[in-house]
């Protein structure tokens, strides 16, 4: 059971009621069955004997020190708890911009090497066309060679020139004709 005074409280605004007997009636029922008949109380207030009051006083004291050093631990522990959480998010921080950056590195990497693939791919098909393309216009500038020697050979020969001879005379000369076509 709770008081809703404390005991100093209590003491200062009751304490004027202890002087009256009413208040003890079992007191009174008791010393009547005794034989004793009280007719007044005087309460001279709360008093103990030095040695007493210097426990009592040592106690309270010991007991606030207690609660005060429990309070100051608390404190204290609530104080690393909530270090300790800081820099258990600080890290968790720290850790997921970390894991961003390498993600952000890789991607930039993998983007970077497979634009350098498709870059090479570009050129290689480029270089395959472009030797596709001078093949065929080597080709045909050597069909048109031909053709052009043929022409050439064809209107010699329309003209009565020995082919045989004119081959001879080109060996004697400094131009030399690697190929000879005979045209019948």
């Amino acid at each position: 059971m709770i008081s809703k005074l404390s005991f100093h409280e209590f003491l200062l605004q009751s304490s004027t009621k202890l002087n009256n007997l009413d208040v003890f009636e079992q007191l009174k029922q008791r010393s009547q069955r005794s034989g004793v008949i009280i007719k007044s109380i005087i309460y001279n207030g709360y008093t103990s004997s030095e040695a007493l009051q210097t426990m009592q006083d040592n106690s309270i004291e010991q007991r606030t020190r207690m609660r005060i050093n429990a309070e100051i631990e608390k404190q204290k522990n609530d104080l690393k708890n909530l270090r300790l959480e800081s820099e258990q998010k600080r890290c968790k921080l720290e850790s997921d911009l970390e894991k961003l950056k390498l993600n952000f590195e890789q991607k930039c990497s993998d983007m970077k090497l497979k634009f350098d693939l498709e870059n090479e791919a570009i050129k290689n098909d480029y270089k395959i066309k472009l030797n596709e393309l001078e093949e065929a216009a080597e080709y045909e500038i050597e069909v048109k060679n031909l053709k052009i020697n043929e022409d050439y050979l064809e209107s010699l020969k329309n003209l009565n020139v020995d082919l045989n001879k004119y081959q001879n005379e080109l060996n004697k000369s400094k131009f030399k004709c690697e190929k000879l076509y005979e045209i019948v």
